[in-house]
Order: structure tokens, then C-alpha cells, then sequence
């Protein structure tokens, strides 16, 4: 094997190799045998002996025939998102409009509110400032007007607002005292005495 090529180097770890998966005949076994305790797996048996090659035109046929038997797929979109759009915002009268340029500071996102004056799928036409201007939905949010009429008034006489009075001989004001006991730490009981604002009163 050494001589069938000049770079006789280069096939020295073949040779050693054949050496160690040779039968020593004073032994029974090979080198590799003795040493691992089994065989060693040689290069030729990892290997699956292929067929011929087929003719060139025999293999352009069966791709060509199953190339036109292929079914292309449609590919998932990954481009279209669904935009939320508020119901009150189909049936508002005056929207908010935000504002996309760069805020100042303390700056308020949304102006408005301004009357809607037509509406499309995609864009609202409203009245700025009395200059019609279409703008895009996924700027505008609808406005909630305050209604003046739920606004609950509580009408009342003098009658009812007069405080009542209590009325006594001597025209005096009267004091009246709460007395409430309280019981201490060591289990003793004392009293204290609150005075109450005195009751307006009014003379006979």
C-alpha cells in the first residue's frame, strides 16, 4: 500500500490501523482485542454500498414530474392587525383628537373635544377650529358631553332650612351636660363631665 503512492506519509495511519485489526495466529485475536475487549469497527463498514448513478436525463424527468406535482401553500400574514375601535366612537357627536408630534412638558396627548361632520370606515371628517379636517380613526376617541339635565336640584323652604328652636321662660341659653364613667387600668371607676355647645334659643 506504501509503495502505490509517492506520500507514502499520509497512509502510515491506515497501515497501523490494519495492524491493529489483524489476526495474530499465536494469539487468536487481534491487538485491539486485548486491549478494548472487542473488535474494532474498520472504515469500509461504516459505509452503505450505493448503487450505480442513474442517467442524468432519467433524474431531470422525475424531478421535472415531481416539481409540477408540488401544492403551494398560502403563507400566514403577518402584516394585518385587527385595530380596536371603541363603540361610542360610531355614534359620538365631538371626538378627541391625539396629538402625534412631540408633547411640551405637562402638555395634554388629546385635543378637543370637536364636533364630528362626517363619518367614513377609515377616516373622520371633523371641524377644527371651522376648518373641516379628515383625520384617521386610530387618532380620534370619542367625547362623553356632560348632560346639565341630570343634574339633581334640591329645592328648599325657609321653613325646612330654619333650625329649630327651643324656646324658654327666661330667654337663657341652656347648657346641657354628658356625664360618662370610664374605667382605669387598676380597675377603678371615674367620671368626666363634657359640656355641650349650648342650643341656640329663642325668648318668648
Amino acid at each position: 500500500m506504501c509503495h502505490a503512492t509517492e506520500k507514502w506519509t499520509e497512509i502510515l495511519p491506515t497501515i497501523l490501523l490494519g495492524f491493529r485489526a489483524a489476526l495474530k495466529e499465536n494469539l487468536g485475536c487481534t491487538s485491539v482485542e486485548l486491549v478494548y475487549g472487542k473488535t474494532l469497527r474498520l472504515p469500509g463498514e461504516f459505509f452503505i454500498a450505493t448503487k450505480a448513478a442513474s442517467d442524468p436525463v432519467q433524474f431531470v424527468e422525475r424531478l421535472r414530474t415531481h416539481m409540477q406535482h408540488l401544492q403551494p401553500k398560502p403563507t400566514r400574514s403577518r402584516g394585518k392587525q385587527t385595530i380596536f375601535v371603541h363603540s361610542e366612537l360610531l355614534k359620538c357627536t365631538h371626538v378627541f383628537v391625539r396629538r402625534d408630534s412631540v408633547r411640551r412638558p405637562l402638555q395634554a396627548p388629546y385635543d378637543g373635544p370637536y364636533p364630528v361632520i362626517k363619518r367614513s370606515d377609515k377616516f373622520y371628517k371633523v371641524n377644527i377650529h371651522g376648518q373641516p379636517t379628515s383625520i384617521s380613526i386610530d387618532r380620534l376617541k370619542s367625547a362623553f358631553k356632560h348632560n346639565v339635565d341630570d343634574t339633581l336640584h334640591i329645592e328648599k323652604s325657609d321653613a325646612e332650612i330654619k333650625p329649630n328652636l327651643r324656646k324658654i321662660r327666661s330667654g337663657h341659653r341652656v347648657h346641657f351636660l354628658i356625664i360618662s364613667y370610664h374605667h382605669d387600668d387598676t380597675g377603678g371607676e371615674y367620671a368626666a363631665i363634657f359640656t355641650k355647645d349650648p342650643f341656640p334659643v329663642e325668648n318668648e
